[in-house]
């Protein structure tokens, strides 16, 4: 079975562009997915 290959450090990239593009906090997106905390959010704009 194959498997999508993802770059991890564009796909950070682009989402802390579409962040800022919208005027969105960390928090927010934090918010917005369910989480309690903001380190998933931090972890994927660093590609981690």
């Amino acid at each position: 079975m194959n498997y999508p290959v993802l770059d991890l450090k564009a796909t950070g990239e682009r989402i802390n562009q579409l962040r800022k593009d919208n005027n969105l906090r960390v928090i927010d997106v934090a918010e917005y997915m369910g989480f309690e905390s903001t380190q998933a959010v931090y972890k994927w704009q660093r590609g981690v």
